[in-house]
């Protein structure tokens, strides 16, 4: 075992001494290239590259911002409840030549928006001019009760929003309704 240990040893010290010899050739030879200025180069491109990114995507989130602004004030726009008054209408029932009936109204539309209340008022005479035409062949029997009321109601709203498409009317409120 001694004789192998010995023999280690000037393995080992054969190994340094080349090992010596290999670093003393290696300073006769120019330096290695230094990637320092790669690594600056990549990280310069790297930062420029995400902050235009960046840029970019503010940029773009500021525009959605702004449109759904735009789009939250035309949504807020139309959902205001106005109500435009009709002129009262007075006008006599179909009663058959069995005497007089009158009928009394004064009506109020309900819309939902500015748009449909510019409808409303550019189309008032129309309006007024349908409902009186539908309410002349209505007989003092059909103006009896609640039913009465709100069959009348629906009807005229369907003649009025035929009258002011594409805008709504969402509701007609009955102020004043008087029959003799």
């Amino acid at each position: 075992m001694a004789a192998e240990e010995k023999e280690q040893l000037e393995n080992d010290k054969e190994g340094v001494a080349e090992g010596e010899q290999t670093e003393a050739e290696g300073s006769s030879a120019p330096p290695p290239k230094s990637h320092k200025k790669k690594i600056i180069f990549i990280a310069v491109f790297l930062i420029l590259l995400l902050s235009t990114g960046g840029g970019i995507l503010f940029y773009l989130k500021q525009q959605k911002t702004e449109e759904d602004k735009k789009k939250l004030e035309q949504k807020a726009a139309e959902k205001e409840i106005a109500y435009f008054d009709l002129d009262e209408i007075l006008m006599n029932l179909n009663t058959g030549g069995k005497g007089q009936g009158f009928l009394k109204l004064k009506i109020t539309l309900q819309v939902t928006g500015s748009k449909n209340l510019d409808a409303v008022k550019m189309y008032s005479p129309k309006i007024r001019d349908t409902f009186i035409i539908y309410l002349r062949e209505l007989r003092p029997e059909d103006m009896q009760g609640s039913i009465a009321l709100y069959k009348l109601k629906t009807e005229m709203l369907l003649r009025v929003n035929k009258i002011v498409y594409p805008a709504q009317i969402n509701d007609i409120l009955f102020k004043d309704v008087f029959v003799q």
